[in-house]
């Protein structure tokens, strides 16, 4: 799963202008609540690639191998999420901000580490400083990556095992296999590429799944008609918060993942 066999054959100029201290005000706002693991000295832990790729259906676009990047051409994606810096410049555009938890293969209840990354119009999942592969010192063998966005249903990996040139791959565009139950992802147009289900704009307040309810809904009236945001409730991804968003959470309302959370 190698960087360069995800290319199709599309390239684009990769742009990034200044971001407005509102955008950022609003990013932090809106941020996934989770506190990053605590860090400790791993100065002979080897160092693991993460080569991993994932496509956002409100960003999808029916029948092409990209994502739109309105986020980032309209100029709203923050600057910084989680104490990560966005200053990587690429052929692939910047889609938006995730987080990734990388848990404990024996318990997945178990955090090892929380990095926050950008992922590319291509769908790979790429640092945000220097565009390329992720890294972490990892001292295990085997783990589970789950990857959250502010307004997607999370994903996790299955079980993966540090391979002998130290990476951890996982695509999750190619099924919708996932280890745990619930709803996985989405092939919403049926061109067979799958991607991470549009409308979980409340990700806290159950202790036993992650689901799209009422409460997302709840949110997107409080916000509906706010233009040029950065926002959880903008489901599609367009820097609009509007019509089109209700209908995606609508249409989405009663899908749940039961991904185990972090105590």
């Amino acid at each position: 799963m190698r960087k360069e066999l995800h290319k199709r054959g599309r390239r684009r100029v990769g742009r990034l202008g200044k971001r407005s201290m509102a955008a950022v005000s609003m990013a932090m706002s809106t941020a996934l609540a989770i506190a990053p693991a605590p860090s400790a000295a791993k100065a002979n832990t080897p160092t693991v690639r993460l080569d991993l790729r994932v496509f956002l259906e409100g960003a999808d676009q029916p029948g092409l191998a990209t994502m739109r990047t309105d986020l980032n051409d309209r100029m709203l994606l923050p600057s910084t999420m989680g104490g990560e810096v966005l200053t990587a410049s690429g052929p692939d555009d910047p889609v938006d901000w995730v987080q990734l938890e990388i848990r404990d293969g024996a318990d997945p209840t178990v955090l090892v580490e929380t990095v926050h990354a950008i992922v590319e119009s291509d769908g790979d999942i790429v640092h945000s400083m220097v565009g390329g592969p992720l890294r972490a010192k990892l001292a295990k063998s085997s783990y589970y990556i789950v990857v959250r966005h502010k307004s997607h249903l999370p994903v996790s990996s299955t079980l993966l095992t540090v391979t002998s040139n130290n990476r951890l791959e996982f695509d999750w565009t190619v099924s919708d296999v996932g280890p745990f139950p619930g709803f996985h992802q989405t092939d919403a147009d049926g061109d067979g590429r799958w991607a991470m289900i549009a409308g979980n704009t409340v990700q806290a307040g159950n202790s036993d799944l992650y689901d799209i309810n009422p409460a997302d809904l709840q949110r997107w009236q409080l916000e509906n008609g706010n233009f040029g945001v950065y926002s959880s409730s903008d489901v599609n991804m367009d820097g609009d918060v509007n019509g089109a968003d209700k209908i995606l959470i609508a249409d989405r309302n009663g899908l749940w993942t039961q991904i185990p959370q972090v105590p």
